[in-house]
């Protein structure tokens, strides 16, 4: 939301897509009455189509896509010793494999565009291992958007794009 509403600010028309439809509504709409360019969508990143789809739909109607930022995730508190292979899955789906098919969704239209930024956001806990209460699993996921980020970045500098990691 914040990053959102820094861009609006800038003067950027503004897509905020997220599972959470009314959230992305309410950043919009607080864009919008802000004098800013805002508009909500429904993504949930775990879906390769339906990130295409959104994709698709914004590189169509705005005619180009100059800033990605992926913040999508969630987070599996506790010790690794209590953690499931389906609690992995779930955090990798949305933190890990979310990010790379975003960033895979976008590249063609940057690509064309000979220019893009790409934020993806990682955490501290991915140099930590997890947190003070565990969350292993989970730094391994934003570990893994960081290794994901520097070789974007070095992939897609030749072609005006940018990409960098918080």
């Amino acid at each position: 939301a914040a990053a959102a509403r820094t861009l609006a600010v800038e003067g950027c028309r503004v897509i905020v897509a997220d599972i959470n439809v009314p959230g992305a509504q309410a950043v919009a709409a607080e864009i919008e009455k802000s004098g800013g360019r805002g508009r909500a969508m429904e993504l949930d990143v775990r879906k390769r189509n339906a990130i295409d789809h959104c994709v698709a739909d914004i590189a169509a109607g705005e005619k180009r896509i100059d800033v990605l930022i992926t913040a999508a995730g969630i987070i599996k508190s506790g010790a690794l010793a209590g953690a499931t292979m389906e609690d992995w899955q779930a955090l990798c789906a949305t933190n890990l494999t979310g990010v790379l098919a975003t960033c895979h969704a976008v590249m063609p239209v940057m690509t064309r565009q000979r220019a893009g930024r790409i934020i993806n956001i990682a955490s501290v806990a991915a140099h930590r291992g997890g947190g003070l209460v565990g969350n292993a699993l989970y730094g391994m996921t934003k570990a893994g958007v960081i290794a994901l980020t520097k070789g974007l970045a070095r992939e897609l500098a030749p072609l005006g794009i940018t990409a960098n990691v918080l």
